[in-house]
């Protein structure tokens, strides 16, 4: 009996250490494929019943952000953000190309080179997602934007969108609590995507999503409204299906819209820049969207600035917080300018679609 025991007690943990060295393999293997696949990002382990997706705008680290971080150390520009993207998934533009071989960007120049040396920080600070459909992915051909791809997934984010062309490695899809969210990186600075284009990725999109976000780098420079040009871009995108719409590259924090129940934030300004000549190009929005598996949800607006604390973004609070949301009401759809001085606005998923809510306009 007692050999008997011995021999089940060592058949039972030789079964345990194979189930667990199988599940080891295939986790392994699936993360290959992540990491050598499309842009794709898939959540390990269970889904949460709360899921929160973080949106910022232009990140930039070259210049003097370079610099900076270079005396004060890479993790310098999140030091006063970081409890604040801890999402579980946080996107970005990266404004940037990464060539194999660095070159410090001089001050007032516009070819922008990131050293490679910088980046984990990046992962660290919580990012996830960053975009490389800007003006600037190309500052070094197209070896720059592979090697951008490259450094980017091997730091354990993923890339996605291109400055030429909108195709299917412009989407990243993210999934939890039983929906998949696509994330379209476009770039219409120059000249809006033609509708036969974005009706043929958005086939595609809808077909593997729930709900589709567009983030989109657009509109004029230092301008606090949007322009025509964005405005027809929304519509358009909104008529594909599209769900929320995010933008980025003015510099500025753009007025916000409602079209058809789809909430549009122009522009959400810098995020890590070192642009200091006025208030409008040191101050940004973070856009968080929370929702809990039901048509529940909700758009936290969360104002944030790099005064005073160069290149290192921070919360605003108190009056600096009621200052800066009253002024971008004043400028948004007046049908949610209350829901944007209280900085959240609800909205649902009514039949699995990210609507604005009927008390929040």
């Amino acid at each position: 009996m007692k050999w008997l025991f011995i021999l089940c007690i060592l058949g039972a943990s030789i079964l345990i250490g194979g189930l667990l060295f199988y599940t080891s393999i295939i986790a392994y293997e699936r993360t290959e494929e992540v990491l050598e696949g499309e842009p794709l990002f898939i959540a390990s382990g269970e889904s949460h019943a709360l899921e929160t997706i973080t949106f910022v705008g232009d990140i930039m680290l070259s210049r003097d952000v370079e610099n900076t971080m270079k005396k004060y150390g890479a993790s310098y520009p999140y030091t006063h953000i970081e409890e604040y993207l801890a999402s579980r998934v946080v996107v970005g533009n990266f404004e940037s190309a990464i060539p194999s071989v660095h070159i410090p960007t001089p001050s007032m120049t516009m070819r922008f080179s990131v050293d490679p040396v910088f980046i984990p920080a990046l992962r660290d600070a919580g990012f996830t997602h960053l975009s490389l459909a800007n003006n600037h992915a190309f500052d070094y051909g197209q070896e720059g934007y592979t090697n951008a791809q490259d450094i980017l997934r091997q730091s354990g984010m993923v890339p996605f969108g291109h400055p030429y062309e909108l195709a299917t490695t412009s989407v990243s899809y993210v999934e939890g609590a039983g929906r998949t969210v696509a994330l379209v990186g476009i770039y219409a600075v120059v000249a809006n995507p033609s509708v036969t284009e974005l009706s043929t990725l958005m086939e595609v999109v809808r077909a593997q999503s729930d709900l589709q976000i567009a983030y989109i780098h657009w509109g004029n420079e230092y301008e606090l409204a949007h322009s025509d040009l964005q405005e027809t871009l929304a519509r358009n995108l909104i008529a594909e299906g599209v769900d929320l719409i995010v933008g980025h590259h003015p510099h500025v924090v753009q007025d916000i819209a409602v079209y058809e129940g789809v909430p549009v934030f122009y522009s959400l300004g810098n995020f890590v820049f070192d642009q200091y000549f006025n208030s409008d190009v040191q101050e940004g929005l973070m856009v968080t969207l929370s929702f809990d598996g039901t048509e529940d949800a909700y758009v936290e607006v969360i104002p944030v600035s790099s005064i005073n604390s160069r290149v290192s973004p921070r919360i605003l609070t108190g009056y600096e917080r009621t200052r800066f949301l009253e002024a971008l009401a004043k400028r948004s759809d007046t049908s949610i300018s209350d829901v944007i001085q209280e900085g959240i606005i609800p909205v649902s998923f009514p039949s699995n679609e990210l609507h604005m809510t009927n008390n929040s306009i």
